[in-house]
């Protein structure tokens, strides 16, 4: 019986030795934590998107995005997305399209809530909205 127990306590030290990390004192490299980036705050978003609507839709007809959408045509385009922010399904287009995005493309749209007066906000945030960032 002794025995027994002898080796289940060694199996179950094996077992809690061998899952250590890589980095813990082995000599491994485990990839750092990736770093953590606001999201996009849809609930903040879409209401500003409404209030600002004919300046940041005229903005972001001249976007990629708005082309697009609207089949080469980005007034078409624009339109089609005014349309959406306004629908039942907003929340759930913003968290799709714009909720989670690389690093850099927050760093841009968050820049544009520096200032929130609409004549600034608009264009700024119809670049950031509409606009892919090259791949670097």
């Amino acid at each position: 019986m002794r025995i027994g127990t002898l080796l289940v306590v060694l199996a179950v030290a094996l077992a809690v030795v061998s899952c250590k990390k890589k980095d813990e004192g082995s000599g491994g490299s485990a990839p750092p934590p990736a770093a953590q980036t606001p999201q996009v705050d849809c609930a903040k978003l879409v209401p500003k998107l409404n209030e600002c609507a004919d300046p940041f839709f005229a903005a972001f007809a001249a976007t990629r995005q708005a082309k697009t959408t609207g089949g080469d045509d980005g007034a078409k385009g624009a339109e089609m997305w005014r349309g959406f922010m306004k629908g039942d399904m907003a929340d759930q287009l913003c968290k799709d399209t714009w909720g989670a995005k690389d690093p850099r493309w927050l760093v841009r749209y968050n820049g544009c809530w520096a200032t929130e007066a609409c004549d600034a906000w608009a264009p700024c945030m119809a670049d950031a909205l509409g606009n892919l960032l090259p791949i670097p």
